[in-house]
């Protein structure tokens, strides 16, 4: 099994490459390709979006939206922006979209199969969460799926609970829409 180097939060030094070839960056235009290759290796069809849904979300947000950066090749990425909490953004919706909230939406985190099970998930949300970057909001939400809500649990995300609960129907059956208070 392969270990890699400390990974440090978004802010820190962004394009700093640690000695085992590890890099937590910003997301570049050149990324996309490899993006669209991840996602295929880790969701199911129903879960794909277009890489223009994609790019929308990116849009918003580039501050907040990383890829994983394994020895020059993309191993994985993450899409947050900011979206009304309560609310989620529609797979596949490539429509322009406001960043006027004070909710950090995760909107896709994903990692290639080489890349799993060795806590770089874990380090990766750790260092956005702790990231300066996300002084500016209050709250932090997430749809989980694909059985991922104990990793999302683990940072202290739980069920939004609100009579106007978003709906998850394109996401699939075992979504959940879950928050974290950042204050």
């Amino acid at each position: 099994m392969t270990h890699y180097a400390k990974l440090t939060s978004p802010d820190s030094q962004m394009s700093e490459q640690s000695a085992a070839g590890l890099a937590f960056r910003k997301l570049q235009g050149r990324d996309w390709p490899r993006i669209m290759q991840v996602q295929q290796l880790t969701y199911p069809d129903t879960l794909l979006e277009s890489q223009p849904a994609l790019q929308a979300k990116q849009a918003v947000s580039p501050d907040t939206c990383f890829v994983v950066d394994v020895q020059g090749q993309v191993e994985g990425y993450l899409l947050a922006l900011p979206y009304q909490l309560g609310r989620s953004p529609s797979l596949n919706d490539d429509r322009d979209m406001a960043a006027i909230f004070d909710n950090l939406h995760i909107h896709d985190f994903c990692l290639s199969p080489a890349c799993r099970g060795q806590g770089m998930g874990r380090r990766i949300i750790q260092g956005l969460l702790s990231s300066p970057a996300l002084n500016r909001f209050k709250t932090a939400s997430v749809v989980s799926v694909m059985n991922s809500r104990y990793f999302w649990e683990s940072f202290g995300f739980s069920d939004y609970c609100h009579p106007c609960a978003p709906n998850l129907s394109s996401y699939g059956q075992e979504a959940s829409y879950l928050s974290l208070d950042l204050s």
